[in-house]
């Protein structure tokens, strides 16, 4: 099978793109790209270079799905789609991810670039499972398209999803996978497709009214809107409760990695810590999380960015008892919690224009 990476982001380069590390930040200004969305109400179209897709084939792949992830598998009938979190042993959100159930295979669309960590962890739990897992990154590529228009630009290619629900069709003459995606507090979907198809589909959505847009702008305003992701506002330390990720948990499934955690938590209906906003001083230095009070741990430092509008802030999980206004440290940074969403008039539950919950 042909590995088209350097082909794709040769493409995007040609439609402007400009790289950070392994993702596209933007298409030359990110602060432009952001305002067409919040102010502009223009739908933007975000390449999400950091999405692996895995592919899994085998006759034990839905019962042994169902064992590595937070959500339900098994339930999840064919032509659905639902969100999902890989838990350590600890219980800690490791991984978010879309599950997606065909006929004859399953996908996890696994985000944030943690799909060789979901894949080594698959791997270790395989044993007398009939299971097969193939890496398509070189293959398949993923589009966020997001925006109050992004219904409609869907719907006049007949591709809305319904929620739960997967569209496997065509788009703009392009072989797509749809589903709904809340990345941000704006209506959005994840289109899904093979890399060789990218410049035609590009083509056929922009002569609908969205723009290219980077990550950077998407951040902006997922941070603004208080929307948590595994890779920036989880990961070792952070429970699933205190990230604001639990509509990626079923509490009433059977077994499954970290599962004995979470039932202990929902029996004692409280965790310490949850998300909040944070507004720094300035951007911290690089890698640094661990947000203190007076010399004391109080919590964890998510993606943080200069915002346009916001300035320097970002998302934390800090514990409940400790006040908005209050002022915190991050190393030499001095920060302090602020409500979510930034935004007055924008809900951190999504419902800004059309929900873009699964």
């Amino acid at each position: 099978m042909s590995d088209n990476r350097s082909d794709l982001r040769s493409v995007l380069a040609d439609f402007g793109a400009k790289f950070s590390g392994d993702v596209v930040s933007d298409f030359g200004s990110p602060e432009e790209e952001y305002r067409s969305l919040v102010e502009r109400s223009v739908p933007l179209l975000v390449p999400l270079l950091a999405t692996t897709p895995l592919k899994l084939t085998g006759e034990d792949r839905v019962p042994f799905l169902h064992g590595q992830v937070s959500n339900d598998v098994v339930g999840l009938q064919e032509g659905g789609a639902n969100r999902a979190l890989l838990l350590t042993h600890r219980g800690h959100a490791a991984a978010d991810m879309t599950v997606v159930r065909r006929r004859d295979d399953l996908y996890t669309l696994v985000d944030g670039g943690r799909g060789p960590e979901v894949e080594a962890s698959f791997r270790r739990h395989i044993i007398f499972d009939q299971v097969e897992i193939e890496d398509l990154t070189g293959v398949l590529t993923t589009l966020a398209l997001l925006g109050e228009g992004a219904p409609d630009i869907l719907a006049s290619f007949g591709a809305v999803p319904d929620r739960g629900r997967l569209f496997e069709g065509e788009v703009a003459g392009v072989r797509v996978l749809v589903h709904r995606a809340a990345r941000t507090g704006f209506a959005g979907f994840d289109i899904h497709l093979r890399i060789s198809d990218l410049v035609a589909l590009i083509a056929g959505l922009l002569a609908t009214g969205p723009r290219l847009a980077g990550e950077v702008a998407l951040d902006c305003a997922r941070i603004e809107a208080g929307v948590p992701a595994a890779a920036t506002e989880a990961g070792e330390g952070v429970l699933p409760q205190e990230a604001g990720l639990m509509g990626a948990v079923s509490l009433k499934k059977g077994c499954y990695l970290g599962q004995e955690i979470m039932a202990r938590i929902d029996a004692r209906g409280r965790v310490q810590r949850g998300l909040a906003g944070v507004r720094l001083d300035r951007l911290p230095t690089f890698g640094m999380r661990e947000v203190t009070f007076q010399g004391r741990r109080v919590g964890l430092l998510g993606r943080t960015l200069n915002h346009p509008t916001f300035g320097p802030v970002g998302l934390a999980v800090l514990r409940h008892d400790i006040p908005v206004g209050t002022k915190l440290e991050v190393g030499e940074t001095g920060l302090k919690r602020m409500r979510l969403p930034f935004r007055p008039n924008l809900r951190s539950d999504g419902r800004r224009g059309s929900s873009g919950s699964l």
